[in-house]
């Protein structure tokens, strides 16, 4: 039993970790701003200042309201709300969310 939880647990968070991928992929290139991974992460961070950057993550707690969360460095982490979203819509409220972040904060 405790066995499938884990598996269940590896493949929910491989499977969110691949959708940050695709959304961090999918923006169009920006000056100053290269693609990071860290863990079960993908995001972005400025190339003048490596202190500048934030990663899109499967959700670690407040599942129930998000399976994405943002961590902004030196700032901390919202989960990303689902609200009855389908996946694909959900994949493109975190879009939304990413290039607003990547606009305010690292451009």
């Amino acid at each position: 039993m405790i066995v499938e939880s884990v598996e269940t647990e590896q493949t929910w968070r491989g499977l969110w970790c691949h959708a940050a991928y695709q959304v961090i992929t999918a923006l169009p290139p920006t000056k100053g701003v290269e693609v990071v991974f860290a863990g079960y992460g993908w995001g972005l961070r400025a190339t003048g200042n490596p202190a500048q950057a934030f990663l899109i993550h499967p959700t670690a707690e407040g599942r129930e309201i998000g399976d994405l969360s943002l961590t902004v460095r030196g700032v901390g982490m919202q989960v990303i709300p689902r609200a009855n979203c389908d996946y694909v819509q959900y994949l493109a409220a975190v879009s939304d969310v990413v290039e607003t972040v990547t606009n305010a904060y690292l451009v």
